[in-house]
Protein backbone atom coordinates (compact mmCIF):
# COMPACT_ATOMS: atom_id res chain seq x y z
CA UNK A 1 0.00 0.00 0.00
CA UNK A 2 2.72 2.17 -0.62
CA UNK A 3 1.23 5.47 -1.36
CA UNK A 4 4.04 7.43 -2.46
CA UNK A 5 5.12 4.73 -5.33
CA UNK A 6 3.96 6.58 -8.17
CA UNK A 7 2.94 4.27 -9.90
CA UNK A 8 3.82 4.94 -13.75
CA UNK A 9 3.43 2.62 -16.67
CA UNK A 10 2.88 3.43 -20.17
CA UNK A 11 0.91 2.71 -22.72
CA UNK A 12 1.58 0.24 -25.64
CA UNK A 13 4.60 -1.02 -23.85
CA UNK A 14 5.87 3.34 -23.99
CA UNK A 15 6.90 4.50 -20.23
CA UNK A 16 4.54 7.80 -18.73
CA UNK A 17 6.17 10.37 -16.82
CA UNK A 18 4.54 12.53 -13.81
CA UNK A 19 3.39 15.52 -15.66
CA UNK A 20 4.96 18.84 -13.76
CA UNK A 21 2.12 19.77 -10.77
CA UNK A 22 1.22 22.79 -9.07
CA UNK A 23 2.74 20.82 -6.55
CA UNK A 24 1.81 21.33 -2.66
CA UNK A 25 0.94 24.43 -1.56
CA UNK A 26 0.61 25.82 1.92
CA UNK A 27 -1.47 29.13 0.95
CA UNK A 28 -3.92 30.22 3.32
CA UNK A 29 -6.52 30.98 1.27
CA UNK A 30 -9.33 28.08 -0.79
CA UNK A 31 -8.50 28.58 -4.60
CA UNK A 32 -11.68 30.69 -5.73
CA UNK A 33 -13.48 31.19 -2.42
CA UNK A 34 -12.90 34.73 -2.06
CA UNK A 35 -10.40 34.49 0.93
CA UNK A 36 -12.37 31.77 3.09
CA UNK A 37 -10.19 30.10 5.41
CA UNK A 38 -8.78 27.56 5.04
CA UNK A 39 -8.44 26.16 8.74
CA UNK A 40 -8.27 22.69 9.54
CA UNK A 41 -11.55 20.88 10.25
CA UNK A 42 -12.12 20.20 14.06
CA UNK A 43 -11.42 16.49 15.36
CA UNK A 44 -15.30 16.07 15.82
CA UNK A 45 -15.97 16.95 12.13
CA UNK A 46 -13.35 14.59 10.72
CA UNK A 47 -14.50 11.84 12.68
CA UNK A 48 -17.62 12.81 11.27
CA UNK A 49 -16.14 12.56 8.16
CA UNK A 50 -14.23 9.42 8.50
CA UNK A 51 -17.74 7.54 9.54
CA UNK A 52 -19.88 9.09 7.02
CA UNK A 53 -17.52 8.62 4.34
CA UNK A 54 -17.09 4.99 4.66
CA UNK A 55 -20.42 3.87 5.41
CA UNK A 56 -19.35 3.34 9.93
CA UNK A 57 -15.89 1.18 8.66
CA UNK A 58 -14.82 0.23 12.17
CA UNK A 59 -11.55 -0.35 10.68
CA UNK A 60 -10.94 3.44 9.23
CA UNK A 61 -12.31 4.87 12.35
CA UNK A 62 -10.46 3.54 14.86
CA UNK A 63 -7.49 4.30 12.40
CA UNK A 64 -8.54 8.24 12.17
CA UNK A 65 -8.56 8.32 16.14
CA UNK A 66 -5.18 6.81 15.97
CA UNK A 67 -3.51 9.69 14.16
CA UNK A 68 -5.42 12.36 15.69
CA UNK A 69 -4.08 11.22 19.32
CA UNK A 70 -0.44 10.82 17.53
CA UNK A 71 -0.24 6.73 17.59
CA UNK A 72 -0.66 5.77 13.92
CA UNK A 73 2.76 4.68 14.13
CA UNK A 74 5.89 5.77 11.79
CA UNK A 75 5.28 3.46 9.07
CA UNK A 76 2.08 5.37 7.81
CA UNK A 77 2.47 7.18 4.84
CA UNK A 78 0.41 10.26 5.66
CA UNK A 79 2.98 11.32 8.62
CA UNK A 80 3.91 13.47 5.94
CA UNK A 81 0.75 15.68 6.21
CA UNK A 82 0.69 15.65 10.01
CA UNK A 83 2.38 19.23 10.20
CA UNK A 84 0.78 21.50 7.24
CA UNK A 85 -2.30 19.67 6.15
CA UNK A 86 -3.98 17.62 9.53
CA UNK A 87 -7.37 16.52 8.38
CA UNK A 88 -5.57 14.79 4.66
CA UNK A 89 -3.13 12.90 7.34
CA UNK A 90 -5.98 11.58 9.29
CA UNK A 91 -8.79 10.80 6.25
CA UNK A 92 -6.08 9.23 4.40
CA UNK A 93 -4.75 7.13 7.40
CA UNK A 94 -8.10 5.91 8.41
CA UNK A 95 -8.69 5.07 4.07
CA UNK A 96 -5.18 3.23 3.71
CA UNK A 97 -5.48 1.66 7.06
CA UNK A 98 -8.82 0.06 6.27
CA UNK A 99 -8.07 -0.96 2.13
CA UNK A 100 -10.12 1.43 0.72
CA UNK A 101 -7.96 3.99 -1.16
CA UNK A 102 -6.85 3.89 -4.67
CA UNK A 103 -3.62 5.50 -5.10
CA UNK A 104 -2.44 6.48 -9.27
CA UNK A 105 -0.38 8.69 -10.81
CA UNK A 106 -2.15 10.57 -13.22
CA UNK A 107 -0.25 8.63 -16.53
CA UNK A 108 -0.60 5.23 -14.48
CA UNK A 109 -1.04 1.90 -16.60
CA UNK A 110 -3.67 -0.62 -17.04
CA UNK A 111 -2.08 -2.87 -14.88
CA UNK A 112 -1.80 -0.77 -11.97
CA UNK A 113 -4.98 0.96 -12.92
CA UNK A 114 -7.12 -2.39 -13.14
CA UNK A 115 -5.35 -3.17 -9.40
CA UNK A 116 -6.25 -0.35 -7.82
CA UNK A 117 -9.77 0.30 -8.98
CA UNK A 118 -10.13 -3.29 -7.61
CA UNK A 119 -8.82 -2.34 -4.67
CA UNK A 120 -11.43 0.43 -4.49
CA UNK A 121 -14.61 -1.03 -5.34
CA UNK A 122 -14.35 -4.57 -3.71
CA UNK A 123 -13.96 -2.15 -0.25
CA UNK A 124 -18.08 -1.83 -0.83
CA UNK A 125 -18.27 -5.42 -1.70
CA UNK A 126 -18.40 -4.86 -5.72
CA UNK A 127 -16.21 -6.14 -8.99
CA UNK A 128 -15.14 -4.10 -11.51
CA UNK A 129 -16.99 -4.84 -14.54
CA UNK A 130 -15.39 -7.28 -17.53
CA UNK A 131 -13.71 -6.26 -20.22
CA UNK A 132 -11.76 -2.84 -19.55
CA UNK A 133 -7.92 -3.65 -20.05
CA UNK A 134 -9.47 -5.08 -23.87
CA UNK A 135 -11.06 -2.06 -24.30
CA UNK A 136 -8.13 0.03 -23.60
CA UNK A 137 -6.19 -1.96 -25.33
CA UNK A 138 -8.15 -1.35 -28.52
CA UNK A 139 -7.62 2.27 -27.68
CA UNK A 140 -4.28 2.16 -27.49
CA UNK A 141 -3.96 0.06 -30.69
CA UNK A 142 -6.50 2.64 -32.73
CA UNK A 143 -4.29 5.67 -31.47
CA UNK A 144 -6.99 7.00 -29.77
CA UNK A 145 -5.93 7.23 -26.03
CA UNK A 146 -3.94 10.15 -24.84
CA UNK A 147 -1.09 10.21 -22.32
CA UNK A 148 -2.53 9.86 -18.81
CA UNK A 149 -5.96 8.51 -20.61
CA UNK A 150 -5.66 5.15 -18.76
CA UNK A 151 -7.05 6.31 -15.76
CA UNK A 152 -10.14 8.28 -16.93
CA UNK A 153 -11.26 4.77 -19.18
CA UNK A 154 -11.51 3.00 -16.11
CA UNK A 155 -13.39 5.59 -13.86
CA UNK A 156 -15.68 5.80 -17.11
CA UNK A 157 -16.33 2.07 -17.12
CA UNK A 158 -16.40 1.31 -13.38
CA UNK A 159 -18.69 4.31 -12.62
CA UNK A 160 -21.79 2.78 -14.20
CA UNK A 161 -21.90 0.04 -11.75
CA UNK A 162 -20.72 2.75 -8.48
CA UNK A 163 -23.73 4.93 -9.70
CA UNK A 164 -26.48 1.91 -10.40
CA UNK A 165 -25.19 1.06 -6.43
CA UNK A 166 -25.83 4.14 -4.58
CA UNK A 167 -22.06 5.40 -4.61
CA UNK A 168 -19.79 8.15 -5.58
CA UNK A 169 -16.12 7.70 -6.03
CA UNK A 170 -14.52 10.97 -4.03
CA UNK A 171 -11.21 12.05 -3.95
CA UNK A 172 -8.40 13.47 -1.97
CA UNK A 173 -7.85 16.43 -3.57
CA UNK A 174 -4.20 17.23 -2.50
CA UNK A 175 -3.39 19.62 -5.12
CA UNK A 176 -0.64 16.97 -6.88
CA UNK A 177 -0.33 15.10 -9.86
CA UNK A 178 -1.81 11.99 -7.69
CA UNK A 179 -5.19 10.38 -7.89
CA UNK A 180 -6.44 9.41 -4.63
CA UNK A 181 -9.69 7.74 -4.42
CA UNK A 182 -12.41 5.92 -2.55
CA UNK A 183 -15.80 4.43 -2.49
CA UNK A 184 -18.44 6.50 -0.87
CA UNK A 185 -21.89 6.05 -0.51
CA UNK A 186 -23.76 9.23 -2.52
CA UNK A 187 -25.50 10.83 0.57
CA UNK A 188 -21.87 10.97 2.40
CA UNK A 189 -20.06 12.74 -0.96
CA UNK A 190 -22.62 15.52 -1.99
CA UNK A 191 -22.33 16.12 1.97
CA UNK A 192 -18.83 16.56 1.67
CA UNK A 193 -18.61 17.81 -1.71
CA UNK A 194 -16.10 20.71 -1.73
CA UNK A 195 -15.42 20.91 1.76
CA UNK A 196 -11.74 21.86 2.20
CA UNK A 197 -9.27 19.55 4.14
CA UNK A 198 -6.27 21.44 3.79
CA UNK A 199 -4.52 24.41 1.57
CA UNK A 200 -5.81 24.47 -1.44
CA UNK A 201 -7.08 20.83 -0.76
CA UNK A 202 -10.73 19.28 -0.76
CA UNK A 203 -12.87 16.46 -0.66
CA UNK A 204 -14.18 16.01 -4.20
CA UNK A 205 -16.63 13.61 -6.40
CA UNK A 206 -13.85 12.43 -8.96
CA UNK A 207 -16.29 12.90 -11.90
CA UNK A 208 -14.59 16.43 -13.14
CA UNK A 209 -11.17 15.13 -13.38
CA UNK A 210 -12.34 12.71 -15.70
CA UNK A 211 -14.94 14.70 -17.56
CA UNK A 212 -13.53 14.28 -21.02
CA UNK A 213 -13.69 10.30 -20.75
CA UNK A 214 -17.39 10.45 -19.38
CA UNK A 215 -18.34 12.50 -22.40
CA UNK A 216 -16.72 10.36 -25.07
CA UNK A 217 -18.46 7.30 -22.80
CA UNK A 218 -21.84 9.45 -22.90
CA UNK A 219 -22.14 9.28 -19.39
CA UNK A 220 -23.56 12.32 -16.95
CA UNK A 221 -20.94 14.14 -15.39
CA UNK A 222 -22.28 14.50 -11.77
CA UNK A 223 -19.74 17.88 -10.64
CA UNK A 224 -18.23 19.55 -14.10
CA UNK A 225 -15.30 21.82 -11.66
CA UNK A 226 -12.77 21.92 -9.46
CA UNK A 227 -14.01 21.82 -5.89
CA UNK A 228 -12.52 25.23 -5.45
CA UNK A 229 -14.55 26.54 -7.78
CA UNK A 230 -17.55 26.42 -4.87
CA UNK A 231 -15.87 25.51 -1.80
CA UNK A 232 -19.09 24.46 0.73
CA UNK A 233 -19.16 25.01 4.36
CA UNK A 234 -18.06 21.98 6.93
CA UNK A 235 -21.14 19.98 7.93
CA UNK A 236 -21.73 20.33 11.77
CA UNK A 237 -21.00 17.34 13.78
CA UNK A 238 -24.07 15.72 15.47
Amino acid sequence: MGMMSWLVAGLAGTAGFIAPGAGMTQGITRAGSGGTSDAPLSDAQILQAADELTAGDPVAITAAKAMLSGQAGGESPFEYYRSFAPNVAVLGHALWSADRLAELDWAAGTEDSLDQFDLMVSAVGLDLPGGIAEHIDAGAAAGTLRRGDVVGEVYAMVWPRLRAEGYHVVGLNTDSDMHMMFVSPEAAALRWQSVSIGPNMYFEIADWQFSRNMQDAGLAVSVPDHPGTHPTTPPKPD
